[in-house]
């Protein structure tokens, strides 16, 4: 029964698909369609009056959507309109991409209007999928892509040869049948190469089937399973195999959400269902239809199809519940497409599988919904990238580059393993998926399906010729196994197959553990993938000196083989040409610069690989060679060089194929955009290329560009790279996406807790060691520190933020505190002392001495410098604490320097005696960060000496020791380091303890609640600082929460002109209020989203507190909390649901604020998160409300009640567990970091541009209202190129044009004024057609919009001092206008038309729009400003139109006029060139001008004759002015018998 209704559900889909029309090759528009209707209508009348039959019914039918034309009253008339209707159809045919552009425009304009920004927004949307759309198709033929069929094959001339990488010797076959036998034999063996590995032989074969349905497989399942006669690691793999989660998690039934959900985001021009029932049937079901006009019969269309989809879900759901196949289903087809363009031998194919598409879709679902809930439940191995939700892969190459970082600081060697698996996808053995994807819950039905789909597939083969009649099947005699790519699961299956080997690994292997400097902090690094891209890495990080190569050679090794058995147990393989390895070990100059060794290895490497028993090397790359990994160019020293080679590449091409192609401007824009940025910019956040060599990409491809998008290559950079507010074209400088993509991803990875936030943290510690300073190296990114080398990463985004003056609070810093009073660190003082060419010398004897404070290198009692430091010797009984970098000793040089540098500190250059001896200690016990050798304890009188396990306990009489009495554990509190001489008879302390003992903080009880508050971190003593309790005292609010059935807690933010508040109250449900607070929400343009986030979580955190502070169970109460906000709301209450943040979330705006609200909610018994509608009060009396939107009025005032006091409201204080926040010098940035960057970085050249060419000032720049600039330029997207010339003066006017080349006149086309520049271009007094209409449109503006009689005046009468040259507005005639008027009259009054609006515009028309009571809410000063700037520019394009219809002619005669002139004009000055060209060179020049006019009298053969000459003719004449041969004629001239004459 199931079949047979598939059949029919097939067949019927099939038919009707043949009733509908064919998908147009041209672009929709109403002219063409109401054109082509009319067509219809006038050929069926007059068929109707020649053949005297009624069409009546079809021309009704025709025109039942309306019309729009009349029907002429003859048969003539008739036949001319149809003439001429077709001759209408052909020119909108040729220009339908025009015409759709501007029906489209005009219905952007409509829909804005009337209010509709989501239909706006939606056409917006589809205008820029049909251009990119359009762009792709123009530029396939220009790339040089072509298809890549299969109509011929390269096969070896030996049919038995099978080792195809090692062939030599090729021959070609062309004919149909012998292609199709050879990929079949081909694909038999490329499918079947996994049979002989442990899945696919006994025992394994037996215990578990395809399905993973045996009893063996559940015993697996369970961790049951035992059997001793499997090797150590094959039970190791079953072992791992075990359920992760609860079997059979995922449930198997299909909703109709995830079937809808699926087909909506699947692209309809993918390949699919060898049956012909494609995704285009199921797509059909969810497309928009046109009935809207006619609700009954979209009711019950809709209706139909609803039913439909459920039928279809319900088929599915069947088949799934009874595990049955549908025979359609089990037909794949197998695609053969080349690897590489022009290559067609045959194992350069790649295979892609073709199945049903609701198969696929099945599959796509359910293993995307395990693979999401075993990432939420974190049951996936940390090192797997691929295929994981809020993973990328781009992300494991900056891992791989912050453990060479760590390196590079500490001088650690490790060995960087790089694995490529071979077939991955098609090696997949399915009982092992089957079992692998039960283990993390996926459902035994969907398993099993899966399984019998693939067991009892038939296979066809595609190529250009067609599919295959002849298929192939798995069979005992030719196995075939994978799920090949094209599979919906094929990538998650991989992935949790990938996941358990990555943990059966880590149980044996080495690996590499990265540690902090202080042994808080440790990464270890075993494996990380993305798919078939693996890499290992092996280290000893604990070794206190480096060991010999070989040991750490070894390590790998044994990770290397033991990764090669335990995947190949899986049934992969490793591809052995494609592995290779670094070695990073450094060696040390004579100053003590530390090195990367170069060269390779001369015994490499090792394995046996795969089945092999003998031993192949892997490659051992040099350490400046790269490797490629995941689109990107690594190696371990870093720097520019290794990875700038392929990228110039690739900017080369896009060069060459943007000169080549014939780009409209806004297929230059989306190319740039959407291809060139992406293609280029992809791996910068792992790579460090210089600034310079950023430029030199950027000028190719700028030159190549800006033509396209016509701009001059002479267009000043500050336009170019300008932002879109100030009117600049938003090139990206590719030097500030390097940064920016480097900071954003070490921002990702500070941020995300596991491995990638260990690294970094690890490299943060190593690089602030290295450092040696006081502050944060990103907190103070002013100060050079060249001793930073060998690091490349982390300082390139430090000096990144030094450039753009900004910095980077890091939660975790690891910078070393002072250690007592006095107490400096020797690497700030060095920066301030010596010059930075010794620096480099300083930090190498201070790495090899293991110091890092003033104190590390003084006695004890802190005013002398230890002799053993002068002389470069480690000190002999303290030490370092933790671990330090591997450093050789310096050489004279740099001791020397050593030497200066320290007694820049002591009172003279012979002396060891501090200038300023230090004072008390200021640390005590653990928190010493240096490991002295005896610590005295003033209270008991007691010294502790230290070994090695625990401490030796001497007692002190004076300052004598007696003999030790007993042995302690560990340091009492309060103990501090003194100096000891126990070379004498008698050990005595040579430290007066008096003076350097410690005062030990203790921190007071808080006595109230304010103090309580005071004792808190900075950032939640901001948001409690302004709370009150509504209650007598905090315990009678305790009360009332303990007592009430729920307390509700409601907050609300706003953020007016980006500075925001917020407000909260706290209530009963009896309406009890309890407490209440407000506060600031900061941050560098403050939404309303985060002055709402900050309001619930200053409420959260208040609550929190005041429970803790009484020391109250906080679970015991029920909370409901509310926010206005909805938004904000679902995302938190989304984020609830994470176990952990992906990486890639991380950076989503506000974060940092909706972090701390979830993790807030934790401490709460089920609190309840809603959304409550805002200003209810504006329709509903206050005392009639629900209480929730009663407290958010409450709340409302609250926050609007709050006012700065000396506080930056940029400024944002660093929340717990944010892990950074970026400040720039704008303010604290928490949104859409990369743009804000570039915003930052291109903001100051324009506004520099700006000011100095306008000859403005700082205050009067800023005082033009920018926002609303922006806003009117990008509402006029289509037309920004005009915009943005005509507000820079980049016109190509004669004034313009003219200094190009002498070919060009200066005067104005209208009226001949020689001197046509922009103010004349608007004043030209022979184009004021466009005035009148513009008035109209302004005064139609000023009444919709409640104008201010006094703006509307004003801005007429600097509309006619600029037109007209009348004197401008007067003050004294608007004083309440004064500052507007002087204001603008500064900037200039012409610049109203460029959009530059000071502004006062927009405030005082919004006080005016406060006394107007029929205001409505669209009415407001910025929608009033940008409507006249909007109206402006609308009429200065048709002035444009007009004066190029009279530079270049209205009409076609004109046209040719215009033509003919211009190249007259042309040849006019080349022809005053003819005595100066060499006399060879002359023969293309009449013997005059008149005569050469005579003879070619039409522009296109005289622009032949420009086109064919002028190159020479220029060149002959540079040729002659360098041989000085000019005005000698030729003998031709002379003997005419010579020239043939």
């Amino acid at each position: 029964l199931l079949e047979a209704l598939d059949r029919d559900f097939q067949r019927a889909s099939k038919t009707a698909a043949k009733h509908c029309k064919r998908k147009p090759s041209l672009y929709y528009s109403k002219k063409l369609a109401d054109l082509r209707k009319e067509k219809n209508v006038l050929r069926r009348f007059i068929s109707q009056i020649k053949l005297g039959i009624s069409f009546v019914t079809a021309i009704t039918n025709t025109v039942s959507d309306g019309f729009s034309f009349l029907i002429p009253d003859s048969l003539d008339a008739c036949k001319q309109r149809l003439r001429d209707v077709q001759r209408q159809i052909f020119q909108t045919e040729r220009n339908h991409v025009v015409e759709r552009r501007k029906e489209q425009q005009v219905e952007i304009r409509e829909s804005e209007l009337k209010g509709d920004k989501k239909k706006a927004k939606a056409i917006k949307y589809k205008m820029v999928a049909e251009r990119t759309k359009e762009m792709y198709r123009k530029l396939r033929s220009y790339k040089g892509t072509k298809t890549s069929g299969i109509a011929r094959l390269d096969v070896p001339r030996d049919p038995t040869d099978r080792n195809y990488k090692q062939c030599q010797d090729w021959v070609t076959v062309e004919t149909p049948l012998e292609i199709e036998t050879k990929l079949r034999e081909r694909n038999q063996h490329h499918f079947g190469q996994a049979q002989g590995t442990f899945p696919t032989v006994s025992p394994f074969k037996e215990m578990v089937d395809w399905g993973a349905s045996t009893h063996s497989a559940e015993l697996i399942l369970e961790g049951s399973y035992s059997n001793s006669e499997l090797s150590d690691l094959q039970r190791c793999l079953i072992r791992h195999m075990k359920k992760r989660t609860q079997l059979d998690l995922i449930p198997a039934p299909l909703t109709i959400d995830e079937w809808e959900g699926k087909i909506r985001s699947w692209p309809e021009d993918t390949s699919t269902s060898p049956s012909g029932f494609h995704l285009t049937h199921s797509k059909a079901l969810l497309a928009p239809h046109d009935l809207e006009d006619n609700k009954t019969l979209a009711a019950a269309f809709e209706d139909r199809r609803e039913k439909m989809k459920e039928w279809q879900v319900r088929l599915l759901n069947q088949a799934i519940l009874h595990r049955h196949p549908l025979d359609r289903w089990k037909t794949i087809v197998n695609v053969m497409i080349l690897k590489e363009p022009g290559n067609h031998k045959i194992h350069r194919l790649r295979v892609i599988h073709l199945y049903e598409h609701d198969y696929n879709l099945i599959l796509a679902v359910k293993f995307r919904q395990m693979i999401s809930n075993a990432a939420r439940q974190q049951l996936l191995h940390p090192g797997q990238f691929g295929a994981v939700p809020g993973r990328d892969a781009i992300l494991p190459t900056v891992l791989e580059e912050l453990q060479y970082e760590i390196c590079r600081a500490s001088k650690r060697p490790l060995v960087h393993m790089d694995y490529d698996a071979t077939a991955c996808y098609d090696r997949i053995i399915m009982n092992v998926a089957s079992l692998s994807s039960r283990s993390f819950g996926q459902h035994r039905n969907i398993v099993f399906i899966n399984a019998q789909t693939l067991h009892q597939a038939k296979y066809l083969l595609k190529t250009q010729l067609g599919i295959s009649e002849e298929s192939y099947s798995h069979s005992d005699i030719f196995p075939l196994h994978g799920c090949g790519q094209g599979a919906g699961n094929s990538p998650a299956i991989w992935c949790v197959i990938s996941s358990i080997l990555f943990d059966a690994y880590e149980e044996h292997a080495n690996g590499a553990t990265f540690y902090s400097p202080d042994l808080t902090v440790c990464a270890k690094v075993y494996m990380i993938g993305f798919v078939d891209d693996t890499s290992g890495s092996t280290n000893d990080f604990l070794q206190p000196e480096q060991q010999h190569p070989s040991h750490y050679e070894n390590l790998a090794k044994e990770d290397a083989q033991h990764w090669n058995d335990i995947l190949q147990l899986s049934g992969g393989a490793l591809e052995d040409t494609k592995c290779s390895y670094h070695h990073l070990s450094y060696q040390f100059t004579t100053d003590g610069y530390a090195v990367a060794k170069g060269g390779v290895s001369s015994t490499p490497i090792a394995i046996q690989f795969n089945e092999s028993t003998t031993d192949v090397e892997l490659k051992h790359l040099p350490n400046t060679t790269p490797h490629k990994t995941l689109g990107t160019y690594k190696s371990p020293v870093g720097g520019a060089n290794p990875s700038y080679q392929p990228i110039a590449q690739k900017n080369a091409f896009h060069c060459k194929v943007v000169s080549r192609s014939p780009l409209t401007h806004q297929d230059a824009w989306a190319y740039y955009h959407a291809i060139y940025i992406p293609s280029i910019t992809y791996p910068f956040p792992s790579l460090t290329l210089k600034d310079k060599q950023c430029e030199e990409l950027q000028v190719s491809i700028k030159k190549a560009l800006l033509p396209k998008f016509g701009w001059s290559r002479g267009t000043p950079n500050a336009v170019i790279y300008g932002t879109a507010k100030h009117g600049g074209l938003e090139f990206r400088q590719l030097a500030v996406e390097k940064g920016a993509a480097q900071l954003t991803s070490f921002m990702k990875c500070l941020r995300s807790p596991g491995l990638a936030q260990d690294l970094a943290h690890v490299a943060v510690s190593w690089a602030q060691l290295l450092a040696g300073t006081k502050a944060s190296i990103f907190a103070d990114t002013s100060t050079p520190l060249p001793h930073l080398e060998p690091m490349v990463w982390l300082p390139a985004i430090r000096d990144f933020l030094s450039a753009n003056k900004c910095t980077l609070e890091l939660e975790r810093t690891f910078a070393i505190p002072k250690q007592r009073e006095g107490d400096a660190h020797l690497m700030d003082e060095a920066l301030a002392r010596m010059p930075l060419k010794k620096i480099k010398q300083i930090n190498a004897c201070r790495l090899y001495l293991g110091v890092t404070l003033l104190s590390d290198i003084c006695n004890c009692q802190g005013n002398l410098i230890e002799d053993c430091i002068f002389k470069g010797h480690r000190r002999p009984v303290h030490k370092h604490k933790g671990l330090i970098p591997y450093q050789a000793n310096p050489g004279r040089q740099s001791w020397r320097a050593w030497r200066v540098f320290l007694h820049k500190l002591t009172t003279t250059t012979k002396s060891s005696i501090l200038r300023q001896p230090m004072g008390k200690w200021v640390v005590t016990d653990s928190d010493f960060h240096y490991d002295w050798r005896t610590y005295l304890h003033m209270p008991s009188q007691k010294l502790f000496l230290k070994r090695p396990a625990d401490f030796e306990v001497f007692s002190v009489t004076g300052y004598t020791l007696s003999q030790p009495s007993t042995i302690a554990p560990s340091l009492p509190r309060g103990c501090f380091p003194v100096d000891v001489d126990f070379a004498r008879g008698t050990p005595t302390i040579l430290t007066r303890p008096r003076s350097v003992q410690p005062t030990i903080p203790n921190t007071p009880h808080a006595t109230s609640f304010n103090e309580y508050v005071s004792q808190l971190p900075k950032w939640e003593q901001e948001l409690l600082t302004r709370h009150t309790f509504r209650t007598d005292t905090i315990w009678q609010f305790l009360h009332f929460c303990q007592t009430a059935e729920t307390i509700l807690g409601v907050s609300d933010g706003s953020a007016p002109n980006f500075t925001g508040a917020f407000g909260w109250i706290l209530s009963t449900d009896t309406g009890q209020r309890l407490a209440q607070g407000n506060g600031p929400a900061t941050g560098f343009k403050t939404s309303s989203f985060r002055a709402e986030g900050y309001g619930l979580l200053g409420m959260l955190v208040f609550v929190k507190h005041a429970f803790r502070y009484t020391m109250s169970d906080i679970r015991a109460c029920k909370f409901r909390f509310f926010a206005d906000n909805k938004s904000m709301i679902d995302t938190a209450n989304e984020m609830r649901q994470w176990e952990y943040y992906y990486p890639n979330s991380t950076l989503d705006p506000d974060w940092d604020i909706l972090q701390a609200i979830v993790t807030h909610l934790k401490d709460f018994h089920r609190p309840v998160l809603a959304h409550v509608k805002g200003h209810q009060d504006n329709a509903s009396e206050y005392s009639t409300l629900p209480l929730p939107a009663q407290l958010n009025i409450d709340a409302d005032k609250l926050a609007g009640s709050y006012l700065y006091e000396d506080r930056d409201p940029t400024r944002s204080l660093l929340i717990t567990n944010s892990g950074a926040t970026l400040h720039t010098p704008s303010g604290s940035v928490h949104s859409h970091y990369i743009r804000r960057i570039r915003d930052l970085n291109n903001h100051q050249a324009l506004r520099t541009h700006l000011i100095t060419k306008n000859q403005w000032t700082d205050q009067l720049f800023d005082s033009i209202d920018w926002e609303i600039h922006g806003r009117c330029i990008r509402k006029n997207f289509s037309q920004r190129n005009f915009v943005c010339k005509l507000i820079h003066d980049r016109l190509p006017l004669g004034h313009l044009v003219s200094k190009y080349s002498p070919v060009y006149q200066s005067k104005c086309p209208s009226c001949n004024h020689p001197d046509e520049d922009t103010l004349h271009f608007i004043q030209c007094p022979e184009r004021t057609e466009w005035h009148n209409p513009m008035y109209a449109d302004l005064a139609k503006h000023h009444r919709e919009n409640h104008t201010h009689p006094a703006l509307e005046a004003i801005l007429l009468r600097g509309i006619y001092t600029v037109l007209y040259g009348h004197n401008p507005p007067n003050v004294d005639d608007f004083p309440s206008c004064r500052d507007l008027i002087e204001h603008q009259h500064m900037i200039g009054w012409k610049h109203i038309f460029c959009g530059r609006f000071v502004s006062e515009w927009r405030t005082l028309q919004d006080a005016h729009l406060q006394t107007v009571p029929e205001k409505e809410k669209h009415h407001k000063g910025s929608t009033w400003v940008t409507g006249i700037t909007q109206i402006l520019w609308e009429h200065m394009r048709k002035n444009w139109n007009s004066r190029n219809e009279a530079r270049h002619g209205h009409d076609s005669a004109a046209k040719e006029a215009k033509l003919l002139e211009q190249a007259k004009r042309e040849i006019e000055i080349l022809y005053g060139y003819k005595n100066q060209v060499r006399p060879v060179d002359q023969h293309p020049f009449y013997p005059t001008l008149d005569e050469h006019f005579a003879q070619e009298t039409t522009s296109s053969k005289l622009r032949q004759w420009i086109n064919t000459w002028q190159g020479l003719i220029l060149h002959s004449k540079k040729q002659a002015a360098q041989q000085q041969i000019t005005g000698t004629a030729p003998l031709t001239r002379f003997f005419n018998f010579i020239s043939g004459k």
